[in-house]
């Protein structure tokens, strides 16, 4: 990781230094910008039109996203960031009711999956065509409110190269699961006990 990535994705930095990183022509720092909660509103609203579906779909899935940044991503042509936005605990409730609708069984899951999502759009995905949508929509399936705000970085360390151990993923926050379990509360929320490290 360079300094300027690390600078694009600490919660620390500065509003004015994020915003300043988001024209970077390098689309890691754009990506990091794209994720990180610190990011103001209107940045945020820039880097939605970016040309890079990563930097997409990591502001659709920042939980400091505006709605009208969300509604925007709600109709992007790459059903990941619609994903993303589906499971984004800041997309209103018209938005979600749009995705519920998507012809992608991924996003209308992560629509399930949404804590904020109403009770009567739970009842359609009930009854969904496919199965992993209705699973999600059932109660004893639905998460736990707390464990959701870590969900995007949590992909997100799935789909990046853990740069100490050449051709894998990272799989896990880089500041460990200390650190994960402070954020979730628990470590167990999103790794099973036989999973989950001590």
């Amino acid at each position: 990781m360079t300094q300027r990535e690390g600078e694009a994705g600490h919660p620390a930095t500065p509003p004015a230094r994020l915003h300043a990183l988001a024209g970077y022509e390098d689309a890691e720092v754009r990506v990091r910008v794209a994720g990180n909660i610190s990011t103001p509103a209107e940045t945020l609203a820039e880097l939605a039109r970016d040309v890079d579906r990563m930097v997409r779909l990591m502001v659709a899935g920042n939980p400091q996203t505006p709605e009208r940044v969300l509604a925007l991503l709600a109709d992007d042509i790459n059903l990941y960031v619609r994903e993303m936005v589906g499971g984004n605990p800041n997309s209103p409730p018209e938005v979600l009711a749009r995705l519920v609708k998507d012809p992608h069984w991924v996003v209308r899951r992560d629509v399930a999956w949404n804590p904020q999502t109403i009770p009567e759009l739970l009842v359609v995905l009930g009854r969904d065509k496919n199965d992993q949508v209705r699973r999600q929509a059932d109660p004893p399936n639905r998460p736990l409110r707390r464990a959701y705000t870590i969900k995007p970085h949590f992909r997100y360390c799935l789909t990046h190269k853990d740069e100490a151990h050449p051709g894998r993923s990272t799989g896990y926050p880089p500041a460990g699961v200390s650190t994960w379990k402070h954020l979730t509360g628990d470590v167990n929320v999103l790794f099973p006990p036989s999973k989950a490290f001590s």
